[in-house]
C-alpha cells in the first residue's frame, strides 16, 4: 500500500487539510489499512518509539470501544446469556496508565 502524502503538521490549517474519506467506520477506512500495514511492517518494534500515546488512548477510540462493549452486553442480556443482576468484569489488557479504561468507563457513565 502506498504512503499517504500529507502536509507537515506545522502547516496544517483549514485551507490545506486533506479529507481521505467521508462517513466510514474506522475498521473500513483507508486509515485502518495504512495503520495495519505499518504495524505489520514494524511489529512489536513500533511501540518503544513510534506509537504515540494519543493513538491508543484518545476519546474517539474510547467512545468506539464503549459502544462496542455496550452493544455486546445488550445483545447478551437480550439473548438471556447474561443476568442483569450479575457484575460484569472488563479488563484492560494494556500496560499503560489506564487512561483508555478510564475514558471507556466515562463513556459508559459508570
Amino acid at each position: 500500500m502506498r504512503e499517504p502524502v500529507l502536509p507537515a503538521a506545522s502547516s496544517m490549517n483549514k485551507e490545506n487539510l486533506i479529507q481521505l474519506e467521508n462517513s466510514k467506520n474506522l475498521s473500513e477506512s483507508v486509515l485502518w489499512a495504512y495503520m495495519e500495514d505499518y504495524y505489520i511492517g514494524q511489529g512489536i518494534d513500533a511501540w518503544p518509539s513510534d506509537v504515540p500515546y494519543f493513538v491508543t488512548n484518545n476519546c474517539r477510540i474510547a467512545s468506539e470501544y464503549a459502544m462496542l462493549l455496550y452493544q455486546l452486553m445488550s445483545d447478551r442480556f437480550r439473548s438471556g446469556d447474561l443476568d442483569k443482576n450479575e457484575k460484569i468484569y472488563v479488563v484492560e489488557g494494556g500496560s499503560g496508565s489506564g487512561m483508555l479504561a478510564y475514558r471507556i468507563l466515562n463513556e459508559l457513565d459508570v
